[in-house]
């Protein structure tokens, strides 16, 4: 079902990327990310619409073990700064916890941030972008 607010836009061909890869079951998400993915609506309606659609995914825990990893995310990123960055580990806190809790299951990350390449260079998980960078 397409809210009003959501058909007045024009079609967006990763919303229905996203939708179909929903339908096959394809996607897992966690509370964190449906935090990080409600937090970008714009009004009443469109929260409404985005956590219909995010009750949909499988959740899975945010645990001790995520949790760790993403702490040892942070810690391996930091004794990795290169001198032209000593803030190299400065990722955001949700980022480090969406990604340890891919880890500690098995699952790549689908996203739209340059954090989680950076994630899964110490964490060795798969990542993906949604859509090429600076697309959106």
């Amino acid at each position: 079902m397409v809210h009003r607010a959501q058909a007045q836009r024009p079609p967006d061909p990763l919303a229905a990327d996203f939708q179909a890869a929903l339908e096959r079951g394809q996607l897992r998400g966690s509370t964190v990310v449906k935090l990080e993915l409600l937090h970008n609506a714009r009004n009443p309606q469109e929260f409404q619409a985005a956590e219909q659609e995010l009750d949909r995914l499988q959740t899975l825990p945010v645990t001790v073990d995520a949790s760790r990893a993403a702490v040892g995310a942070l810690r391996d990123l930091s004794s990795k700064a290169p001198a032209s960055n000593p803030a190299y580990h400065r990722v955001k806190n949700i980022d480090a916890l969406i990604a340890g809790t891919a880890w500690s299951r098995g699952f790549g990350v689908l996203h739209y941030d340059g954090h989680y390449e950076r994630l899964a260079s110490v964490l060795g998980f798969d990542e993906f972008w949604i859509a090429a960078p600076g697309a959106y």
